[in-house]
């Protein structure tokens, strides 16, 4: 069937990429091999530029930039951007003391707008009958109602497939309920879907990130 994917990156990445080598993941050759029936012939990713947090790894950001530079060589891929917040927050410690202050100053980082961003286009290409069928790469409960509006209201079917091969992370039973069928990343797939080290652009040769 003629396939639209809909893939949550931060929801890959740490479901599937977080300390792996397949952070360098080829996304039109992953798709190809876990919808080898289908015809995918658009695949929507959904991310935010990071902002490295003072302490933590300065060249995260470098190294995600020069990933979306690898995926705008496919020509089936479109990158939608959200937003990256990070800044101090009084959360509660656990377990609270039992004098003085339950709260404490963290440094926080939340991603805003992927989810939001992945149900509208989910959405407009169904209303726009872009797709014979849609799937979605997430494990994220919040997309159970987009998920069921476009199976029951535009009567399109609608895969969920689960990034869920890193440890203590299990399918979203919600969303598995919703969905027309699932499926499951598996490992193998990953590994042999990853980048060329040195891809060509328009501007020229670049590299995959050394630490990858």
């Amino acid at each position: 069937m003629r396939s639209y994917v809909y893939i949550d990156g931060f929801n890959l990445y740490f479901g599937c990429l977080k300390k792996t080598p397949y952070r360098w993941l080829d996304l039109p050759a992953v798709c190809a091999r876990l919808l080898a029936k289908h015809e995918v012939v658009k695949i929507r990713y959904f991310t935010a530029r990071v902002t490295p947090l003072p302490g933590f790894d300065p060249t995260s950001g470098q190294r995600q930039d020069v990933y979306l530079r690898a995926l705008r060589t496919c020509p089936s891929v479109s990158v939608h951007l959200g937003e990256y917040r990070a800044g101090p927050a009084r959360m509660p410690l656990h377990p609270p003391p039992p004098h003085g202050d339950p709260m404490a100053t963290v440094l926080k980082s939340t991603e805003k707008g992927s989810d939001v961003n992945l149900a509208s286009y989910l959405l407009l290409d169904g209303f726009q009958r872009r797709y014979e069928q849609a799937v979605v790469i997430s494990n994220d409960a919040d997309l159970v109602t987009p998920v069921s509006m476009v199976r029951d209201e535009l009567h399109f079917p609608v895969g969920v497939v689960f990034p869920c091969t890193n440890p203590g992370r299990s399918p979203v039973a919600s969303l598995r309920k919703v969905a027309t069928f699932t499926r499951n990343v598996h490992e193998g797939a990953l590994k042999a879907s990853l980048f060329l080290n040195h891809l060509t652009d328009a501007v020229g040769t670049f590299s995959k990130p050394p630490m990858w």
